[in-house]
């Protein structure tokens, strides 16, 4: 276990260990399509929504 997580006596974990990928959000535009990463999936964001934005 990371040193991070250990608790400041090192007997407890401070926090159940998180992936970095559901810290993430990252969105980028190809092919003329909106995609957005959100909690590990992509998503492919609606067009006319997007516009609204």
């Amino acid at each position: 276990m990371p040193t991070s997580e250990i608790s400041s006596d090192g007997d407890e974990p401070v926090s159940a260990a998180i992936p970095a990928i559901h810290w993430l959000f990252f969105e980028v535009e190809f092919g003329g399509i909106r995609y957005c990463l959100f909690d590990s999936p992509w998503y492919a964001m609606d067009t006319v929504f997007a516009q609204r934005l």
